[in-house]
């Protein structure tokens, strides 16, 4: 990749879950009384935020990640991006997270922690509400690696 690539200015990196399986979660919190959650099409997992250097590869959007539902749940960030998030496990996005790394890529946080944003702006209650109703799944499979520019 060189500098005069379009992709120059990308340090944003994620990944979704299958469509079937945003459903499945999208359903679960508003089932539990989550309202507000964020919509399926927009589930993600982060794979890297580089704000100050950029990712210097390719996205992969066919490369498929499998993640383990760690259980862990936990309400983290500052606002605007204060989330609702689900814990997960993963050598394939550690991996990835490596890889966009060595290309370069400095994340913007002290430590990578694979996990899928579940609500913005939550509240003690929703956080509750899932812990006493986790999500039903033990895996997710993710997909549609996409790379874009942080704004701001």
């Amino acid at each position: 990749m060189t500098a005069t690539d379009s992709a120059i200015k990308n340090g944003y990196a994620s990944v979704r879950p299958s469509p079937e399986t945003a459903s499945t979660i999208y359903s679960h919190l508003k089932s539990i009384g989550v309202s507000g959650a964020i919509n399926p099409d927009e589930l993600h997992v982060t794979l890297m935020y580089s704000r100050n250097k950029p990712i210097m590869t390719k996205a992969n959007p066919s490369r498929l990640y499998e993640a383990d539902v760690s259980g862990q749940v936990e309400i983290m960030g500052q606002s605007p991006w204060r989330a609702l998030v689900l814990h997960l496990n993963s050598k394939d996005l550690q991996s990835r997270f490596d890889e966009l790394q060595a290309s370069g890529a400095e994340h913007s946080y002290p430590e990578y922690r694979a996990h899928l944003s579940l609500k913005y702006d939550p509240d003690e209650s929703d956080l509750q509400k899932l812990k006493e109703n986790p999500i039903p799944l033990k895996t997710l499979y993710l997909e549609g690696e996409e790379f874009k520019p942080i704004k701001g």
